[in-house]
This record gives C-alpha cells, structure tokens and sequence, in this order.
C-alpha cells in the first residue's frame, strides 16, 4: 500500500511536469495565427512644417503653443495581418490626423503670393495606409524575424482662410478674405521589418522598423515608421496592448502647379502612446 501511494506520488508530479512543459512550449497565438485584426486609438504629439511653390507657410509649428490646442489628440488606428503561406505574410494599418486650428498670428505666414497676418484658420489633414509583404527569415517557440517591402500611401491636404494681403496690378497692397488649399498623393515604397519575441503563450514584445529615401519623379525624401510595445493574449482570440509609435517625414513635392495640385514640402513628425486590442484566429 505505501509502495503505491509512493508510485502514484511519483506518476502525478510526471504528469503536472509534463502539462507544465505543455504549457511553456505552447506558441504565442500571434506567432501561429492566420487573421489577426487590430483597432486601437493613437494619442500622437505632432510637429508640422509646411511650404507651398517652396516658400515655407510658418516656422515649425508647435501645435500646442500656436494654435492654442492640446498636444494629444486621439485618433483611430486600424490593423490587419494575413499568413497567407508558411513563411510570408501580409500587414496593413491605416490612420488619419486631421485638424482645423484657429490662431491670431504673431507673425505672418505666406502661402504662394498671399501673406496671411491675423486671425486666420489652418487645416492639415494626413492619411497614412501602411502595407507590407514580407517573408519570415528566422521563426522558433519564442520568436519571429522578418522583412518586406511595401509602401505608405499618404494624402496630404492643406489649407488656410483669412485676411491675406497681395500686390495689386498697379503695385498697390491689397487686403481681402482669401480662402486656399491644396493637396498631394504620395505613394512611398519603403524597406519594413519587425521582431516579436514572446517569453510565453501570454505576452509579446512587438517591434516593427519601416524606412525609405526616395527621389524620383515628383517627389524626393525621406519616411521613418518605428513602433514598440507590448501585448497580452488575454484569451485565445483576444488580446490587448500598449504601443509607442514614431512617424516622421520630410518630403519635397512637385506636381506641376496646376490648381489643386501641390508643390511644396512638408516636414511632419508624430509620436505617442496607442492603446490597442486584437481579434486573431
């Protein structure tokens, strides 16, 4: 009788070692799943720069101090990842900052021929849709190594309304309301990759690099999209997280200077928290 009860004390730490090792080599689902789907909301401090026909619109605006606005504001943030073969995979995020500031300006901004002095409002809105396809290069229990190439698709849109003085005909200064805008589509292709490292089947560090330098046709410059953070699988399919994301651009446009069309710069860095949850099976 004792020699059994010393055997099945024997047979029950075998099994709960085992179901322990089960447990420690189960993978990340983020590492194995098919779909993942992410939403979340971006909380990014922004400085912005801006030039229309190459003369610059303002110093670099601190949005906070020149348009009398918080520095974080939130926005969506959208995300998807699809393994479509056992060592590529495809990614997407899309993200849009849009503002209307109201300020009585210290100093005068010019926008092509206008000088604006006064009270004037000043819009920019920024669409980023980021895609990647890359193929996995290392992958174990714990980890995932990539690289891709994909691009970042960006809507810039600007504008301005208010009082603006131009030279008349007659040499004249005249002052009257104007109201102006103008916008460019960029296409960037960049370099992209990520690392995830996930000391168990609960938690993840994320990190994902994309880079460019490009100069060709109607654009020239440069992009850095850098994220970090880290990640807790919840539940099978469900997840939460907290990322820190960096975006900067410093793009030379020329799209020929027909009305609508833009030519100019545009000198944009965002950078902040984001709080994320993810759908993934």
């Amino acid at each position: 009788m004792k020699n059994n009860s010393i055997y099945l004390l024997i047979l029950s730490v075998l099994i709960s070692q085992f179901s322990f090792s089960q447990e420690e080599v189960e993978k990340h689902p983020l590492l194995t799943d098919r779909f993942v789907f992410l939403g979340g909301v971006f909380f990014p401090n922004k400085s912005l720069a801006f030039g229309v026909d190459g003369e610059l619109i303002d110093r670099e605006i601190d949005l906070g101090e020149s348009f009398n606005v918080e520095n974080y504001q939130s926005t969506m943030d959208l995300g998807f990842q699809w393994r479509f073969a056992k060592k590529w995979k495809l990614t997407a995020d899309y993200y849009n900052l849009g503002n209307v500031f109201e300020a009585s300006l210290d100093e005068p901004i010019i926008w092509e021929d206008y000088e604006f002095d006064g009270a004037v409002k000043f819009g920019a809105n920024i669409g980023v849709l980021r895609t990647l396809v890359g193929r996995i290069l290392s992958q174990g229990l714990k980890h995932e190594f990539g690289v891709g190439l994909g691009f970042h698709g960006m809507l810039i849109s600007l504008s301005v309304e208010g009082d603006a003085t131009i030279m008349g005909e007659e040499g004249e200064l005249v002052t009257d309301f104007q109201a102006l805008s103008t916008d460019a589509t960029a296409p960037l292709p960049n370099i992209g990759i990520w690392y995830y490292w996930t000391p168990n089947s609960r938690w993840a560090l994320t990190a994902d690099v994309d880079w460019l330098y490009i100069a060709f046709g109607n654009y020239k410059g440069g992009l850095w999209d850098i994220t970090g953070g880290v990640q807790y699988q919840v539940v099978k399919f469900f997840g939460v997280g907290v990322n820190y994301k960096y975006f900067e651009i410093d793009l030379e446009v020329d799209q020929g200077g027909d009305i609508g069309d833009w030519r100019g710069t545009a000198k944009v860095t965002y950078n902040g928290p984001m709080v994320m949850v993810n759908f993934n099976f």
